[in-house]
């Protein structure tokens, strides 16, 4: 009887001794890099967007080659976000970015003749996992490539760079 008592609260001990609390985001709606190996929040540099339109293409761009925020590429990316709206996880949009001489880029329309569509060809794919009240984890499709990128909702933008 001691033994199995004594096997229960070992299990107990271990359980909850390694167990990893997550990390509650400062900020609603600013999307944080989530390093799970030291269980810290990292937040990823606001910038401003610029829309521009080159012949059938609307692009957003921003200035300079590469983000402030450096991400390792040996992690596993994982982004939070705090938010009790919604609407604001299904508007965001993860895109990686084409670097130009001074400048990055991402298109997300293409126009022809009477038509617009929403561009797909650099947008990453994610599902919005709750994993506690209004904290959720954007779980990414595939594994990011080496590269910029950008988080946006298409008033704000929020980059980082994998390494």
């Amino acid at each position: 009887m001691k033994a199995i008592f004594s096997l229960i609260f070992l299990s107990l001990f271990v359980t909850f001794s390694f167990a990893q609390e997550t990390p509650k985001p400062e900020f609603v709606d600013l999307p944080y890099y989530w390093n799970k190996e030291s269980n810290t929040l990292i937040t990823f540099s606001k910038e401003t967007l610029k829309m521009k339109v080159l012949g059938m293409k609307m692009l957003y761009k921003y200035s300079g080659t590469e983000s402030k925020t450096k991400i390792k590429s040996s992690n596993k990316i994982s982004i939070l976000i705090n938010s009790s709206n919604p609407l604001y996880l299904s508007a965001l949009k993860i895109y990686k970015l084409t670097v130009k001489k001074k400048t990055r880029e991402a298109i997300v329309v293409t126009t022809g003749l009477r038509t617009a569509t929403m561009s797909d060809e650099n947008v990453i794919d994610f599902n919005s996992k709750n994993l506690e009240g209004n904290i959720y984890e954007l779980v990414l499709s595939s594994q990011l490539d080496k590269g910029e990128y950008v988080i946006t909702n298409g008033m704000h933008s929020y980059t980082f760079s994998v390494e």
